[in-house]
């Protein structure tokens, strides 16, 4: 193993929020106008609101930057909050909240602090380590390859085996995070 493999450490994470199941009933109609809050030190993103609905599936992803330090303080913490948007009322409802350890796929939805535990339904999500140490040379030079008609269907292919586009858009730079 180089040293450059012994000292690699991850700038980004890139998570991707799947869909949510077994929500409670928020809406007047008994059904959720879901959307889920992901935060990361200051590192914010909010996904698109899944409306008339307990188990939403977003298939939504972020990358967020990871802190410099690496210690144990809530910077490191991935925090997910599930709320339903209420269009009667000034302030989203709750539906349930996370704190992560980065192993799992499902995890389950807690109570706010100081309120009585509920079975808030769970959220599943996939997680990606990411190094940005691509320049914005060699990313000119990666968007300008030829991509032969093989290459196209093969990233065509693995996009619908997993259910998610794959792309780099032109707006996204690798030095951009987006939220």
């Amino acid at each position: 193993m180089s040293s450059i493999d012994q000292n690699w450490f991850p700038t980004h994470l890139r998570v991707t929020v799947i869909g949510a199941r077994s929500l409670r009933a928020k809406g007047r109609d008994g059904y959720n106008n879901c959307y889920t809050v992901i935060r990361l030190g200051s590192e914010k993103y909010m996904t698109s609101v899944k409306s008339g609905t307990l188990s939403p599936e977003w298939k939504e992803e972020c990358t967020l930057q990871l802190p410099l330090v690496l210690d144990n303080s809530d910077r490191w913490t991935l925090h997910l909050t599930v709320k339903h948007n209420n269009s009667h009322l000034p302030v989203d409802s709750f539906l349930g909240h996370v704190a992560l350890p980065i192993a799992q796929l499902w995890y389950d939805l807690q109570s706010k602090p100081n309120k009585v535990a509920k079975n808030r339904g769970q959220i599943q999500l996939a997680f990606e380590f990411l190094r940005d140490n691509m320049t914005a040379s060699s990313y000119e030079l990666f968007r300008r390859r030829p991509q032969s008609v093989f290459d196209k269907f093969k990233d065509k292919v693995t996009s619908l085996k997993y259910g998610m586009t794959h792309e780099i858009l032109p707006s996204e730079k690798p030095s951009t995070v987006s939220k």
